[in-house]
């Protein structure tokens, strides 16, 4: 007959075994992961969106600068959080305060974004001028609603960081 090694001991609460951070299962688990992908996917999106303001930006020499400046930021942005969910990912000790700076500076992204609609257009149409009506036009309902929804977004995942148990857990002597 073959020896039958004997089950794993289970945890205090027996339920099962916990893993060193005191959570069953892995420490990347539950809302982290839904954070992580929808990030990502979102960084990702954004990045591959900015080629065709790169592209354009060659076709307006008269405001290349400050749009290439826009674009840069956004893109940079979006670098930057991949390198938030790659520090998350890792567990480095940084990640939640990085995850915390990037989610504050995401509406603020979100609200200069249509700045670069509004700077096309006064380089490529004639006779077209800097204005404040054409500001006003680029901040259309749809727009303030995209922005308000960033707002509420980072502000729920905001608050996920301070208080949920996986992330005290696993960061929690570094918040």
């Amino acid at each position: 007959m073959s020896h039958i090694p004997a089950p794993p001991p289970s945890c205090p609460s027996g339920d099962g075994p916990e893993n060193n951070y005191g959570i069953k299962g892995s420490p990347m688990g539950g809302w982290l992961v839904i954070f992580i992908a929808m990030y990502v996917i979102s960084a990702a999106q954004g990045l591959l969106g900015l080629y065709p303001a790169f592209m354009a930006a060659f076709q307006m020499p008269k405001f290349a600068g400050a749009f290439l400046g826009i674009v840069s930021i956004i893109g940079l942005w979006n670098v930057f959080i991949f390198y938030c969910m790659i520090q998350v990912i890792l567990q480095k000790p940084k990640a939640v305060r990085l995850t915390k700076a990037m989610l504050l500076t995401g509406p603020l992204i979100a609200a200069i974004t249509p700045l670069l609609g509004v700077i096309a257009v006064t380089s490529t149409v004639p006779d077209a001028q800097l204005d404040l009506e054409l500001v006003k036009k680029a901040y259309t309902a749809e727009v303030a609603g995209q922005i308000s929804g960033m707002v509420l977004l980072s502000a729920i995942w905001y608050r996920y960081f301070c208080v949920a148990k996986r992330v005290k857990a696993i960061w929690g002597k570094y918040m």
